[in-house]
């Protein structure tokens, strides 16, 4: 996305069946705007404010995902769509999440354990993605 630095290394053996793999990095002074055009079609949200560090590091293999997601942030905002109709806010679970979200971490790293069964018809990609979602879950809530 061009916007902040991004450092990941991905650990795989290619001979492995069971396709293990370990993912790890860091990111660090993040827009939380620039993923609006991966947030808003996948899960009905927007996002506003900054992601100072998020660090993960994820082992998995076709069937499971699991480690540890770490974020802190500042002035965390949300704003959620409707499932039936994507371009109308949906005003109560906005509602909701202004109050039950918490809009910055204080300044400290915020750490959570995360474990996501694969979806076996998606990708690594997807697997990926739902174990960061996961992760974000457990911190923002």
């Amino acid at each position: 996305m061009n916007d902040c630095p991004f450092d990941v290394n991905w650990k795989l053996n290619v001979m492995d069946k069971a396709d293990g793999f370990n993912i790890n990095g860091r990111l660090t002074s993040f827009d939380a705007s620039k993923i609006i055009p991966f947030s808003k079609p996948y899960i009905n949200v927007t996002t506003k404010g900054t992601l100072d560090e998020v660090r993960f590091n994820f082992t998995g293999n076709d069937n499971i995902s699991s480690g540890t997601f770490a974020v802190e942030y500042d002035d965390l905002k949300f704003t959620i769509y409707k499932k039936d109709n994507p371009k109308k806010k949906n005003k109560l679970l906005t509602f909701v999440a202004k109050i039950f979200v918490k809009k910055d971490t204080k300044d400290k790293l915020k750490s959570t354990d995360i474990e996501v069964k694969r979806i076996p018809e998606k990708s690594f990609y997807n697997l990926l993605w739902r174990s960061v979602q996961e992760g974000l879950k457990k911190i923002l809530v």
